[in-house]
């Protein structure tokens, strides 16, 4: 008997469903399909289920299927539980040629004590099916064309009905393609900060492995070269910029309390460089840039060193956030008082002697840490009060929250402070890093940064307060609504749009993703296309002519010149890994490979002055009509 596993599927909503089952058990999927909570009627649908194991092998299959309704039952393939470890699965529905995907969940194989006994594979049931229509269609063929030649019956049309037959079965809307790679190693979803600088110019800053990512993104950035470009509008808020930062922190400014005073001047100012700063995070100085350097405030400024005097107390008014924990630093220093106290709304919370903070005769940061309310039922605000209560000396308070960005958590802050790198960063070139078509009539390049594409829908998720307390009161916005050098830290950040290429040609709908520390996810949908192809880049990534290495799929080593050729990149699976070894920076490269039915070229890399540049597309040198492609690309930025 088969386990039997039973979930509820949306094609808009995620959903958080892990099944389990034992390693080698016969499988039978019962799913139930609704679209925005309504049930989904699959009697017209192709029903395809679609699955990553957890070594990264993959199993599509179309085959033992029986649908009735909105729901459908399907006796799963062995391969489905080979592996031990987490499979992400997705359901694909296809009709007229329109595709419509479920949100993925997850089954849960536990080892069982014959773990390993059978080798698991790559599993593609409709590609077996396909295959033998291919050899039969093949074989049909060669009988034909050589009855032809022998003055046999067959006619033109008959070979043109099998030749129609395997153009069809070559499409690579209908045969399946390698989907995009997982992302390898730890993965993690911190808060990010997204800020507007520019009308045009959203940045957003992420943690990755070391330090972070600045990302600049941009609309009406690109090409209008006469007789080239369809130009005139580019209005897809698209990536022109990846750069590295060594760190960004955020912290809540405690420079006006709301009672008390501080001695005048500080001890430390908050400048762009600036003692406190260098003691608490380590920042390096043969990597510091200041010209990259910037914060939340006009001047580029940080946390600064005040100065409470002995029996002298300093009170703030935080808001009750999404953590129960606040944090104070502090510098420690040769002259500090020896006690000071720490209150919640007139409560005592936290006592402690700063001279422990202060070592070898040298400054040192200290920060301790203590309980607020949660929750509150009426006011929203909370009271905190420092207290030097010392005999003698300062205390030099620097900060309320003060923390890495990687580290917050939900706490109350006012700002943030990043500090640049001397690398030149991934992505330094405003060319396209997504995609571009070329129109084979109007003998013109559209799309991204080659224009010819209007905004029709954009909805980008943007807090209701600065602090995200929680993300379920995000709301979608337009670029336009978000008020000039205002922003947000928040854990989920995405970009939606839709825009018309080409005169209304064809639409594409764009989603960039943030939602895993270092990396950025592009999901595409291009459809109602009436636009006679001979290229389409799927996978367009404008990566630093200082990434010289190539390290996977092969290994090869560029040079430091350019030669303004094309190395030929042989791939098995969608994925590219860049390496700069100046900057000790790598930018793999994860996207959808399709079959090479209409491709002459492959993938490759421009060895170009302005950029190693890869390209990769679905269509290239060959002329074809074009309804609709979904395909997907992401990027890894990390630091080696």
């Amino acid at each position: 008997m088969a386990s039997k596993i039973i979930v509820n599927l949306d094609t808009s909503k995620e959903n958080y469903i892990v099944a389990k089952c034992k390693q080698n058990d016969d499988l039978t999927l019962e799913a139930f399909i609704y679209e925005n909570g309504e049930p989904l009627d699959l009697t017209n649908k192709e029903i395809t289920i679609q699955a990553l194991k957890a070594d990264n092998t993959y199993i599509i299959q179309n085959t033992d299927i029986t649908k009735s309704n909105n729901n459908f039952t399907a006796n799963l393939v062995k391969d489905f539980s080979r592996v031990t470890g987490t499979t992400k699965i997705e359901i694909v529905l296809t009709e007229s040629s329109k595709q419509n995907t479920t949100f993925s969940f997850c089954l849960e194989v536990v080892g069982s004590v014959i773990r390993g006994a059978v080798q698991s594979s790559n599993t593609v049931t409709i590609l077996e099916e396909l295959d033998n229509k291919i050899v039969e269609a093949g074989q049909v063929r060669d009988e034909t064309e050589q009855l032809i030649t022998s003055g046999g019956a067959a006619t033109t049309g008959d070979i043109k009905k099998v030749n129609e037959s395997l153009e069809q079965m070559n499409d690579f809307n209908k045969y399946p393609q390698s989907i995009k790679p997982s992302k390898s190693g730890v993965q993690k979803n911190s808060f990010k900060i997204i800020k507007k600088t520019d009308e045009n110019q959203l940045i957003i800053i992420q943690p990755t492995n070391k330090g972070c990512v600045k990302y600049t993104m941009e609309r009406h950035n690109g090409a209008s070269q006469e007789g080239r470009d369809y130009g005139g509008n580019h209005e897809l808020l698209r990536i022109v910029k990846v750069e590295h930062l060594q760190e960004c922190y955020v912290f809540y400014d405690i420079s006006i309390p709301v009672e008390g005073n501080y001695v005048s001047p500080p001890l430390y100012s908050g400048a762009k460089r600036n003692t406190i700063e260098q003691l608490a995070f380590y920042v390096s100085s043969s990597s510091y840039d200041e010209g990259k350097t910037f914060s939340s405030k006009d001047d580029g400024s940080g946390i600064v060193a005040q100065k409470l005097l002995y029996k002298n107390s300093v009170s703030f008014n935080l808001e009750v956030g999404g953590n129960s924990k606040c944090n104070l630093m502090f510098l420690g220093s040769k002259n500090i008082s020896e006690k000071v106290v720490i209150k919640v709304n007139d409560i005592e919370v936290k006592s402690f002697n700063p001279k422990a903070f202060f070592m070898e005769e040298n400054n040192g940061v200290g920060v301790v840490e203590f309980d607020i309310p949660y929750k509150v039922t009426t006011d929203n605000l909370i009271k905190i009060t420092i207290s030097n209560e010392g005999i003698t000396g300062y205390f030099y308070p620097c900060g309320l929250n003060v923390k890495r960005l990687e580290e917050y958590n939900g706490e109350q802050i006012t700002d943030f402070k990043c500090f640049g790198s001397k690398s030149d960063g991934w992505i330094t070139s405003s060319g396209a890093s997504d995609y571009a078509l070329y129109d084979a009539i109007e003998k013109k390049w559209f799309g991204s940064y080659h224009g010819g594409e209007i905004l029709e829908q954009e909805q980008i998720l943007w807090g209701i307060k600065k602090v995200e307390e929680n993300s379920y009161y995000n709301l979608n916005t337009t670029l336009k609504n978000i008020i000039l050098n205002d922003w947000r830290i928040q854990r989920e950040f995405k970009i939606y749009q839709q825009t018309s290429l080409a005169n209304d040609k064809a639409k594409m709908v764009s989603i960039f993703s943030f939602n895993m520390d270092g990396t950025m996810d592009m999901d595409f949908s291009y459809y109602d296309g009436t636009v006679t192809l001979s290229n389409f880049y799927t996978a367009l990534t404008c990566t630093d002519v200082g990434f010289r290495y190539l390290f996977l799929p092969i290994f090869k080593n560029l040079g430091r010149t350019p030669t303004n050729g094309y190395i030929q990149i042989p791939l098995s699976t969608g994925f590219v890994s860049q390496v700069n070894p100046d900057s000790a920076l790598q930018l793999d490269i994860r996207f959808t490979k399709f079959n090479n039915s209409k491709d002459n070229r492959g993938c490759v890399i421009a060895d170009n002055i302005a950029y190693r540049k890869l390209y990769y597309g679905v269509i290239y040198g060959k002329q074809y009509m074009l309804e609709n492609l979904a395909f997907s690309k992401s990027l890894d930025f990390m630091v080696r």
